[in-house]
């Protein structure tokens, strides 16, 4: 028994499938099974009921669930104290590297215990097609920390050897006026927006993101680009009419500056599903990654579920 076969029934049990899990860990169903399989017989015992609908947790099961639970919490609670920043670690010892793409450094800055973290690692900022690529040749040292859209996440993952592991959902939409017609509204199409009055943002994926969104109905009165989410936010207040173009998650963190102001506007997504995009990790499918790599994983993830967790129940990854 060890702590990724834990881990791989803690995830079966969470997705009461094989498949679901499966897809989850980037691993094969007919591995995973495998695995589980060999655990119950190590335990001799049935942990499983199998079903064509799925999979039930044994009287049993529950029982290692419980403990499953509780020894994956102590292995992370060893991690954060084995790699604390206070402990001397040098990063020549044991070396890792974060790639991170403009929009999920904005995350990865969120909180102060995964800066600290990144202060013991290397953290570079790159396009998102040199992430890809410097991941694909990665020895197990390397994680990309990216977004993607719905439509690219499919096609990467189906023409590379990476797993991406989402931990977050986030809509493209727009901030406008709360008095405005838009903010009545649940969505919106995008070609009831094309022609208004907007700022978008300049970085390079943001663009991207917004001129493929856009590609059937062109924006007409962009009055501004930048790649500032405070100056998107006084763009809005500058004129009624004035929309900016936003994501769910960025405009949650703005709702939680203070120094952003966000008094009397309000979030609008796009009604198309070409909106979404998913922010998560990367990495190669068949590498095993550091224990150094896992923790980087599990903190951000731990972050987002202590902080966060209203806008993932509205935003299910």
């Amino acid at each position: 028994m060890n702590i990724e076969t834990i881990r791989y029934f803690e995830e079966v049990a969470r997705a009461e499938s094989f498949y679901g899990a499966a897809k989850r860990l980037a691993v094969s169903q007919q591995g995973l099974n495998k695995a589980i399989t060999s655990l119950e017989r190590e335990l001799s015992t049935k942990l499983l009921e199998r079903s064509r609908k799925g999979v039930t947790l044994t009287p049993t099961g529950k029982n290692f669930l419980a403990f499953a639970q509780k020894v994956t919490a102590d292995y992370g609670e060893f991690l954060d104290a084995l790699y604390n920043p206070d402990e001397e670690h040098k990063r020549e010892e044991d070396p890792f590297n974060i790639h991170v793409t403009h929009y999920s450094a904005q995350i990865a800055s969120a909180t102060q215990a995964y800066v600290d973290l990144l202060a013991q690692c290397s953290y570079i900022e790159e396009p998102f097609e040199k992430i890809v690529s410097r991941t694909c040749l990665s020895d197990g040292t390397d994680l990309g920390f990216v977004d993607l859209h719905a439509n690219s996440a499919l096609e990467l993952i189906a023409s590379t050897e990476l797993a991406f592991d989402p931990v977050l959902r986030t809509q493209s939409g727009i901030v406008c006026h709360a008095a405005s017609s838009y903010a009545r509204r649940e969505s919106l199409r995008r070609r009831e927006v094309a022609g208004a009055p907007c700022a978008t943002d300049a970085s390079r994926e943001a663009a991207q993101q917004i001129e493929w969104l856009f590609r059937d109905y062109p924006l007409q009165n962009v009055r501004m680009s930048v790649a500032s989410p405070r100056m998107l936010i006084r763009f809005v207040h500058s004129r009624d009419d004035a929309v900016a173009f936003f994501d769910s998650f960025s405009y949650r963190l703005a709702l939680k500056d203070a120094a952003m102001p966000t008094d009397g506007l309000a979030f609008v997504p796009l009604s198309t599903p070409e909106s979404m995009s998913y922010v998560g990790f990367l990495y190669p499918k068949h590498i095993r990654q550091k224990p150094r790599v896992r923790h980087a994983v599990r903190l951000l993830n731990r972050y987002l579920k202590e902080n966060q967790a209203d806008y993932l129940a509205q935003y299910p990854v």
